[in-house]
């Protein structure tokens, strides 16, 4: 952010590298199995403040709390099915360190799929955002800044 006023010019550092934050996408369409909770696999981030994750390989872990950096951080996801009638639901749940601690279920045929997690983190902590359906066949994750993102931004 940049103040000025009058010939002065005062700037100072972006909202995120003061608190930490991350935000993370995927590349390409991931096929998720009918009746399979699967870990969404992150494969680009467009700001990583301090380190939260590492994307060797196929990350699952969208976020890990390194050392010195717990506290209270505030979780955004959204993940967009490709488009599909079938089945009766599709859910979208974040896990702290494998434990379930929140889930939203949307009806059949729902491609959007939002959730937002407040939680308070301890170092070494992490989260994954996972997803499901029951449609009888593969359906894919969406890729794309606009379809499937997740946020994370300490808030305390």
């Amino acid at each position: 952010l940049t103040k000025r006023s009058g010939a002065s010019t005062t700037t100072t550092k972006h909202f995120a590298d003061k608190i930490g934050g991350r935000v993370s996408r995927i590349t390409t369409n991931q096929a998720i199995p009918t009746g399979v909770n699967t870990a969404v696999s992150w494969n680009s981030e467009d700001e990583d403040t301090d380190g939260f994750t590492d994307l060797t390989g196929a990350p699952t872990k969208i976020f890990t709390v390194p050392n010195g950096h717990a506290g209270t951080y505030r979780a955004t996801g959204y993940v967009q099915f490709a488009s599909s009638a079938l089945g009766a639901s599709r859910q979208i749940f974040f896990m702290v360190n494998d434990v379930e601690k929140g889930r939203a279920t949307f009806p059949a045929g729902s491609l959007s799929m939002p959730i937002n997690f407040t939680w308070k983190y301890v170092d070494g902590d992490n989260l994954k955002i996972m997803v499901g359906h029951d449609i009888g066949v593969d359906l894919d994750v969406v890729a794309g800044t606009t379809f499937t993102f997740a946020e994370f931004h300490r808030v305390g």
